[in-house]
């Protein structure tokens, strides 16, 4: 998949996704979050990163799923917490999962995120 970022002329990013998970075994809310996550990501990576791929991993992994979102740009030395990037740890923690930054090599966000509660629920709309 190829994306032209609005504004940015005869510019094309690489885009891969990769899902190694069953969608049923992944609540909606959670989909939402990776959802919610990965425009944001895409968006700063776009505004910010002067990437040419943009990759997402998505596995689960019995009761978590991973989902990692990367690209090939500059990075960062110092990562300024926005409200971007404060509202996608915001999500993550509110399903008590991990957030975390990488910023060599490109920028790269990894999440894990709960597929079962405490009680061993589904994670969700139960």
């Amino acid at each position: 998949m190829v994306i032209e970022p609005e504004g940015v002329l005869n510019s094309y990013i690489k885009t891969t996704l990769d899902v190694k998970a069953d969608d049923k075994t992944i609540p909606e809310n959670v989909w939402d979050i990776i959802l919610d996550n990965s425009f944001e990501a895409v968006t700063n990576a776009l505004k910010y990163s002067g990437c040419s791929e943009i990759s997402i991993s998505i596995m689960a992994l019995g009761e978590v799923v991973r989902c990692v979102i990367k690209d090939n740009g500059k990075g960062a030395e110092n990562v300024v917490d926005g409200m971007g990037i404060q509202g996608m740890k915001q999500r993550v923690r509110n399903v008590k999962g991990y957030f975390d930054i990488e910023t060599l090599g490109g920028f790269t966000i990894n999440m894990i995120l709960p597929i079962k509660g405490k009680e061993g629920k589904q994670n969700g709309n139960d």
